[in-house]
């Protein structure tokens, strides 16, 4: 994993990571000691051959392990990881430690060189052994880190650093096309206003871009001519119902006003009772075309169908 050497130095994790470590010099007695934290007796060796064969190289402490001082029976917080820097370079080049870096986690330590140059076949690509070699024998570690410790070339640290120009970029992007459209949000939802505009701009001869601005132009003037027709309509209606007294069918006619813009029921005239026979026909004649409706069912400008005997006749003025 590669990681960017200032960030590491002031997180949190490292900051409290090398505390400990020196409390265990500190308080507990630690005896090996590299930069002040404790270490074991191996990885302050190996330090020390690497810093030898590797001159301009640095060490940054990383990962810590608890340890018991066989002299005190203290537990300590050793120090068994380092990053291996280099001045000039952003990210560590490597990594070397001593301890149980296995997968099995056996409890055998051993020294180990992490680096984006190896290839562990006895590993799996995504585990950290992967990358990886260890070894009993710290002349072998110390060939391991000269041979794998190496520094980045130019398309190297363009190409670990590029994800982040890359999302800063999109990032932009993004911010400016959301400046963009919010742009439109006053007026997303008003409808009435973009047609008014559209219609505008097409009375002005406008031609649209789009494909689907103008299939919406094809059809919105005839059905803004409708509504304009719709919305300009007195619309009443009338409430019929069908009865039987003995042997005859009465109809009882009930109008009900400004259907469209009413909150409640507001009613005209008196209700009208009149004998099947003598119905006005336009009643009837409203009757006989909802009758085919089923049950609920309406129809614009014609009416409604409550049941077989009940009816609502719309009307226009």
């Amino acid at each position: 994993m590669i990681t960017h050497i200032n960030e590491w130095l002031t997180s949190s994790v490292f900051k409290s990571r090398v505390e400990r470590t020196k409390k265990s010099v500190d308080e507990q007695g630690w005896k090996h000691i590299y930069d002040g934290m404790a270490v074991s007796k191996e990885m302050k060796e190996f330090l020390s051959e690497v810093q030898k064969i590797m001159p301009h190289v640095k060490f940054i402490a990383c990962n810590d392990v608890l340890e018991t001082d066989t002299q005190t029976g203290n537990r300590c917080h050793v120090m068994s990881y380092f990053l291996v820097t280099m001045d000039d370079c952003p990210y560590q080049i490597g990594h070397i430690g001593f301890g149980d870096f296995s997968a099995t986690k056996s409890g055998k330590p051993t020294y180990v060189v992490h680096s984006r140059k190896i290839r562990n076949p006895k590993f799996r690509e995504g585990r950290d052994q992967f990358h990886m070699v260890m070894t009993l024998d710290i002349k072998k570690a110390i060939i391991n880190a000269k041979k794998y410790l190496t520094p980045f070339s130019t398309k190297e640290l363009a190409t670990y650093s590029y994800d982040s120009i890359a999302s800063n970029s999109q990032t932009a992007l993004t911010h400016a096309r959301n400046q963009m459209t919010s742009t439109l949000d006053p007026i997303s939802y008003a409808k009435d206003l973009w047609i008014k505009e559209l219609l505008n701009l097409k009375n002005q001869g406008v031609t649209f871009v789009s494909q689907q601005f103008q299939d919406i132009m094809k059809v919105l003037p005839e059905r803004v001519e409708i509504y304009d027709e719709e919305k300009d309509k007195k619309v009443y209606a009338l409430f019929v119902r069908l009865y039987n007294v003995g042997g005859d069918t009465y109809i009882d006619v009930q109008r009900a006003n400004n259907l469209r813009h009413a909150s409640s029921a507001t009613f005209g005239s008196d209700m009208q009772t009149f004998p099947m026979s003598s119905a006005p026909q336009d009643i009837l004649g409203g009757v006989a075309t909802l009758a085919i409706l089923e049950p609920k069912q309406y129809v614009t400008n014609v009416g409604m169908k409550i049941d077989e005997k009940h009816y609502w006749i719309e009307r226009s003025e």
